[in-house]
This record gives C-alpha cells, structure tokens and sequence, in this order.
C-alpha cells in the first residue's frame, strides 16, 4: 500500500496493526525535497506511459440530490470505485 499526497504533514494517524498481521507494507513518497524537474518529469509519467486504465464503471458522478441513493447503496455493498458528488 502507498500513501501519497499527506499535505497536512507527515503523521499518519491510523492503526498499522492490520498492516503488519497481514504482511503489508505500507510504503510512504516524500518528494517535499525533490527539484522541480525531477517532479515534472514523474508526473508526465504518471499522465502519460504510466497511466492506468480503469474501467468505464469505476468512477460514478452523481448529483448532490442523490447522495442519500448513492449512500443506501453503499451500506449494501451494492458499490466499487468511486464516487463524485456534483454540487453545481
């Protein structure tokens, strides 16, 4: 598992106890030092020759009138991937 983007600093407030009794490693990126290029480069990777390919039901967009539909769904395990809330 990696965790990435921790903008508010660099505690991570949550138990590891899951991580270890299932042999997971939970790898962090520190790139607060990193030069500018260097960070470029990556992330035109990342948009480019590294991009993964989801699937067309992975991401859900949904009104904020249907988030009370959207939040039944998911207490019934009737969900996967993500979902994004319009508010406009």
């Amino acid at each position: 598992m990696a965790a990435c983007g921790m903008v508010a600093g660099a505690d991570l407030p949550v138990t590891v106890y899951p991580f270890i009794l299932r042999g997971v490693t939970l790898a962090g990126i520190d790139s607060a030092w990193t030069d500018h290029q260097t960070k470029c480069h990556y992330w035109s990777q990342l948009a480019g020759p590294w991009r993964l390919d989801f699937p067309a039901d992975y991401l859900v967009e949904t009104p904020l009138v249907e988030v009370d539909q959207q939040v039944e769904r998911m207490l019934q395990s009737q969900t996967t991937g993500r979902i994004v809330v319009r508010v406009t």
